[in-house]
């Protein structure tokens, strides 16, 4: 054979068995290989109070659920024992809008927010459920009202338990009083009330008032149960004093524009997750009271006094001193609505 047909017969086995390869398949893609998961919508909760308290050990619970029941798109960070900043700090963040959400008791809103000051008027009501009626129900509205003239929005708010008084001298008669220098919250007014009383008063951040106690800057204190626990204040203290002269309110509140700003399905599950804080906390309440109770009294070692008689009557003054000087700040028609308000219940 001629070399001529040798290579041509060559080439057409080459060309034959190379046709019988099968190509190899195109990589398969699609948008959810090639694109980036979207991220989750992600808000923050920010607070000075202990993270380790049942509040906020209820909070991540309830921020979890939510993550979950939305696949994973809306993750909630909360930040508590004053990581971001105390009490006035967190005020102005919210107010900026640099932190989605804070929670704190709403009195100190008082320097954005001046009539956020009636949540700490003394001696309202005997019981929390009609704290808890007036205030997060038929004056809601109105108190929404002051938030949003401030750029805030009041999201939610909870009388969850009674301040009581801890010190390191027991109060039995009215010159007791004299006896006490107090740590009180940044709130003028609360100071007036308890100077009314004749107690001497400062303000303190809340992360610095254990080593405050424990140096004897200070001997006294007001705060919840569930706070007194979660601070471990009966290592500093010796006295749980029941006086019931104010419930701590417990708020959370967000930038107006930053809220409306909001998906319509992340606000409905943002008040629904709220709601249901509020709601197992109500719940779980009259446990909760008796086993902070049982923990400062028979682990703690602290002592329980009710309010004596002497004590209730300085009190009273106290709350005439505090609505003379909200008057003056507030205006006479604002607070006198306002006790109208409150009697009609």
């Amino acid at each position: 054979m001629k070399k001529w047909a040798v290579w041509l017969l060559i080439g057409l086995l080459a060309f034959s068995g190379c046709s019988k390869e099968t190509p190899p398949e195109p990589t398969k893609t699609s948008l959810e290989e090639t694109e980036p998961k979207e991220s989750p919508f992600q808000l923050s909760i920010a607070t000075s109070a202990n993270l380790d308290s049942f509040s906020g050990r209820l909070i991540q619970e309830k921020a979890k659920e939510w993550n979950l029941a939305s696949k994973g798109q809306v993750k909630v960070d909360f930040y508590g024992n004053g990581s971001l900043g105390d009490d006035e700090t967190l005020i102005q963040a919210v107010s900026r809008g640099t932190v989605s959400i804070v929670m704190m008791d709403p009195s100190l809103y008082t320097p954005v927010v001046p009539e956020a000051v009636f949540f700490a008027v003394p001696l309202l009501y005997p019981t929390l459920e009609e704290y808890n009626d007036f205030f997060c129900g038929g004056f809601r509205g109105k108190m929404e009202g002051y938030f949003e003239e401030a750029g805030l929005k009041l999201l939610d708010c909870q009388a969850t338990g009674w301040k009581y008084l801890t010190s390191t001298v027991p109060l039995v008669s009215q010159s007791d009083f004299s006896k006490l220098n107090l740590r009180v919250v940044n709130n003028p007014y609360r100071q007036s009330f308890w100077n009314a009383c004749g107690i001497s008063c400062g303000m303190l951040p809340f992360s610095d008032l254990f080593m405050a106690l424990k140096d004897g800057t200070f001997n006294a204190q007001e705060n919840s149960l569930e706070t007194i626990v979660a601070g471990r204040f009966w290592e500093v203290q010796k006295y749980l004093i029941d006086t019931r002269h104010l419930p701590t309110f417990r708020s959370f509140v967000m930038n107006r524009e930053a809220y409306e700003a909001l998906p319509e399905d992340v606000k409905e599950g943002l008040l629904a997750f709220l709601k249901d804080i509020s709601e197992s906390y109500q719940n779980e309440r009259p446990g909760l009271e008796e086993q902070f109770l049982q923990k400062l009294l028979e682990e703690g070692g602290m002592e329980y006094q009710e309010a004596s008689d002497a004590a209730l009557a300085l009190m009273q003054e106290g709350k005439i001193a505090f609505l003379n000087r909200l008057k003056e700040t507030v205006g006479e028609e604002a607070v006198n609505e306002f006790l109208k308000k409150v009697e009609n219940g």
